[in-house]
């Protein structure tokens, strides 16, 4: 523990793990941990949910995190170090079925969420929430913000006319930052602005983006219970299997914003 920015603390049964920051980022990984422990239960409805653990993806966070450590900051960063089969942090608490370990685990897995937005929010007024994931279709990035795949295929003026885009996105708070000189669809993917943008110019295939707006042969989830839960700038983000030891070398250019 050497500043108060770089404090780590773990849950009282120590599978989750908070790791403070100095910025206003936070990245939270739900699923992903290698704890396949005996004591706690498995999820007793494992018929009916994915217990597959996304790869790699702790090893992107923790880098993304040094990454930024060397521009001089800190991101915020919330594991789940129970197995996906144990504890899927990114969905609702299902009090009947789950274990009193489970509960424990999930309720301390949030409080850890709403600790770094309270401290954000007392520190730098708003935020920006990635939750990480991976996902086994095309070799793309893709990031959701709570839209589904049919109303990101709308064109341009029906997204900038309907509210809905505006109120309901998980990027709302962004867009009222811009929205008087920025119309919803430039934040959203389009060239100059958007974060699919960015991400492009440095080869990294990202939906939505200018270059691809919406998926064309495959499944878009919008987002689940995480960043439909808190009020900040939120995204869910999902990289490829197959590119995750590249992008753990790679991530450093991603953060150069």
């Amino acid at each position: 523990m050497l500043t108060d920015e770089s404090e780590v603390i773990f849950s009282s049964n120590g599978y989750i793990e908070y790791q403070k920051g100095n910025m206003p980022l936070i990245v939270c990984i739900p699923y992903e941990g290698h704890q396949h422990l005996p004591e706690v239960p498995n999820h007793k409805n494992s018929s009916k949910i994915i217990t597959k653990n996304n790869l790699y993806i702790q090893e992107i966070g923790k880098d993304l995190k040094k990454k930024i450590i060397k521009l001089k900051s800190q991101s915020y960063l919330i594991i789940n170090h129970l197995h996906r089969s144990k504890l899927d942090a990114n969905c609702k608490l299902e009090k009947e079925s789950s274990a009193p370990e489970t509960k424990k685990a999930w309720k301390e897995y949030h409080n850890f969420i709403s600790r770094a937005i309270e401290d954000i929010k007392e520190k730098h007024g708003c935020g920006l929430l990635i939750d990480l994931h991976g996902h086994e279709q095309s070799e793309n990035i893709k990031l959701e913000y709570m839209l589904l795949k049919e109303e990101l295929m709308l064109s341009d003026e029906q997204i900038n006319q309907f509210s809905f885009f505006q109120t309901e996105s998980s990027i709302t708070n962004l867009y009222f930052n811009y929205k008087r000189i920025l119309f919803f669809s430039e934040l959203l993917y389009r060239q100059f602005k958007s974060l699919g943008r960015k991400l492009q110019s440095y080869s990294y295939e990202t939906t939505p983006s200018h270059i691809n707006q919406y998926p064309k042969d495959e499944k878009y989830f919008s987002g689940r219970y995480t960043i439909k839960k808190y009020k900040l700038i939120l995204m869910q983000s999902k990289l490829n299997y197959q590119e995750n030891i590249i992008q753990i070398n790679q991530i450093k250019k991603v953060t150069n914003f």
